[in-house]
This record gives C-alpha cells, sequence and structure tokens, in this order.
C-alpha cells in the first residue's frame, strides 16, 4: 500500500557521522514508522521523553 505523498510529505534529516538527532525523527505524539526485514515498528517518544521502539 503506497503513502499518500500530501498527508505524509517528504522531510530531510541531518546526519553527522553515524549520528542523528532524535529531534529530527520523531516527535512526542508523532510516532515514525520503521520497516525492517517486512516487519513495521514505530518509534516514539514517551511522555518521560525516552525513547520506545515497538512492533
Amino acid at each position: 500500500m503506497e503513502q499518500d505523498p500530501q498527508q505524509y510529505p517528504q522531510r530531510q534529516i541531518t546526519i553527522d557521522g553515524d549520528t542523528v538527532d532524535s529531534q529530527e525523527l520523531v516527535n512526542p505524539g508523532s510516532p515514525l514508522k520503521i520497516r525492517h526485514a517486512d516487519q513495521q515498528y514505530l518509534l516514539r517518544v514517551t511522555r518521560q521523553g525516552k525513547l520506545i521502539l515497538t512492533k
């Protein structure tokens, strides 16, 4: 299933060596979907400001 590009606009992130600032990937209340080996995961920020990756 393809995503509607207007619903999910493209964005650019900065990669410094092998480091990405988490604030560029995910915001509170807006999880990032990650596809890996035909599985989908969600990366989100908890209320305490910690990152959590769930299947």
